[in-house]
């Protein structure tokens, strides 16, 4: 009987723990996929952003020139508009279902480093605290029995040929392109249609903070519909909100058409033949020379449009 206690008791497994943020922090495989992956979310991201950017400047331009908007223009807009939105759940399909083939792999090959670990140790998951929170009284964190094998963990991942083969299927996986397709669109005639005022670049300077004080007063005459709108009755909710949507639009378009009756005649006496294009460069821009840069500020100063426009001084 002694004989058979002192054998168990050698061949019990050693207590040991291991901290997932330790192993991940020392683990070359997780380091080198984090590498690899990092920089695409963060370009998908970007392209996201770019891409709503874009269209935003797109609709603000369509909406302020109003009646003057072209079939092929408006056409352009909702596109495009459509492109987007399909990329956008396309983007977040793919990363929903990139995080989670991660988040499976790396929890398998754990769940090996562990087996093959357990043959001499009895390995149990202790998360300690760091930095900040590990300083002061009261603060040492969960007692962690035994020795701390995180790095055998890491080691053991690192080991893994499995994992290996699993990332590298991972990061071969072709992204998608959220880069919305650019088409040329025509000049918005004022003094002529050859060159073009950037439409984004007048609504900024011509009628600062209008444009944001409108969206602001529209989101704010919404919130109290979406309630309703999520309710099971949602049609007169539905109304009310497209209504509040016209009439924003409308005031928009009445801003828009305020800043360009104002500079065409400026434009004509200045010489040139030059409109407005509505379309971001990014999306295709329009034909013609951008004189943005050069006219833009002759109009800003000019005393007749300032007064027009009720411009600050």
């Amino acid at each position: 009987m002694l004989t058979w206690i002192v054998a168990s008791a050698l061949a019990a497994p050693t207590p040991a723990w291991y901290d997932p943020n330790r192993v991940a922090s020392q683990s070359s495989a997780f380091a080198g996929f984090s590498e690899q992956s990092v920089p695409r979310f963060d370009a998908l991201q970007g392209e996201l952003s770019a891409a709503s950017n874009a269209l935003a400047a797109l609709e603000m331009g369509v909406l302020a020139v109003g009646e003057q908007a072209s079939p092929d223009l408006i056409l352009h807009m909702d596109t495009l508009r459509r492109q987007a939105a399909h990329g956008y759940l396309v983007a977040q399909a793919y990363v929903d279902t990139l995080q989670d083939d991660s988040a499976n792999t790396f929890g398998s090959a754990l769940e090996r480093a562990l087996v093959t670990l357990a043959e001499t140790h009895s390995l149990k998951e202790c998360v300690r605290p760091t930095g900040m929170a590990s300083m002061g009284p009261g603060r040492a964190g969960p007692q962690c029995e035994g020795e701390d094998m995180s790095t055998k963990v890491a080691e053991a991942l690192d080991a893994d040929p499995q994992l290996a083969a699993d990332i590298e299927e991972i990061l071969s996986i072709q992204w998608p392109d959220l880069k919305l397709p650019a088409s040329e669109q025509a000049v918005i005639e004022l003094s002529g249609d050859q060159n073009y005022l950037r439409m984004s670049a007048l609504l900024q300077n011509l009628a600062p903070g209008q444009f944001t004080a409108l969206g602001r007063s529209l989101e704010e005459a919404l919130a109290p519909l979406r309630p309703q709108l999520e309710g099971p009755e949602p049609e007169k909710a539905l109304a009310e909100a497209q209504a509040l949507r016209e009439q924003y639009e409308q005031a928009v378009a009445a801003v828009g058409t305020e800043i360009l009756e104002t500079i065409t005649p400026v434009l004509e006496k200045q010489g040139g033949s030059i409109g407005v294009c509505a379309n971001p460069a990014s999306l295709g821009g329009c034909p013609g020379e951008d004189l943005t840069d050069s006219r833009l500020s002759k109009l800003a100063a000019d005393r007749k449009v300032r007064k027009r426009l009720n411009l600050p001084k």
